[in-house]
């Protein structure tokens, strides 16, 4: 683990809670690495809790649809948090990614013993609802035009990763539609 990343993640924690230095170090401990290649799966696991340290990802809604729907893009310095709700959406890498990832059993471990993680554990569940209620949010209350320009908005930083069926996708828009209303 590179330590530029990990100094990353660090402040991240601490800017939702306090951190004592041995419980950092057992988050340390904890972490385990996925490198990703473009297109590959990331591995969902119950309870798990995932920081993409690099890359970018989309998180795919494939239940009850006969198209699976992008519900989720991720970047760098977002966390990705598996319950029973969400494990079996997929997530895809748009390019090479490392992500950090701490299972259910060594989450519950460092709150027995750190307990005042709990409120960085609650603010990492509660970036990753926000991170997924967007695209709500945006169906909800903006048509197509208003919908493509929020989502160039937030998603500047990828938007050269993303394909135009994906931002179809994800806005509920046909492609064609789309094409009309990006430029």
């Amino acid at each position: 683990m590179e330590m530029e990343y990990l100094q990353q993640l660090k402040v991240h924690l601490q800017s939702l809670g306090a951190l004592r230095p041995e419980a950092w170090e057992k988050i340390i401990g904890s972490i385990s690495v996925s490198k990703l290649k473009k297109d590959e799966n990331l591995v969902r696991e119950n309870g798990t809790i995932a920081y993409v340290v690099s890359g970018a990802l989309k998180e795919f809604d494939s239940w009850r649809r006969s198209h699976p729907t992008i519900v989720n893009f991720i970047t760098a310095d977002q966390f990705i948090v598996t319950g029973k709700r969400n494990q079996s959406n997929y997530i895809v890498a748009y390019n090479n990614c490392i992500v950090y990832e701490i299972n259910r059993t060594q989450l519950n471990e460092l709150n027995k013993l750190y307990p005042e993680l709990q409120q960085i554990h609650d603010g990492i569940c509660e970036s990753y609802d926000q991170a997924i209620a967007f695209r709500s949010m945006l169906m909800d209350n903006y048509a197509a035009e208003g919908r493509v320009e929020q989502f160039k908005q937030h998603f500047k930083s990828i938007l050269n990763l993303m394909s135009k069926g994906d931002m179809a996708n994800y806005l509920g828009i046909e492609y064609g539609y789309l094409l009309t209303l990006y430029n």
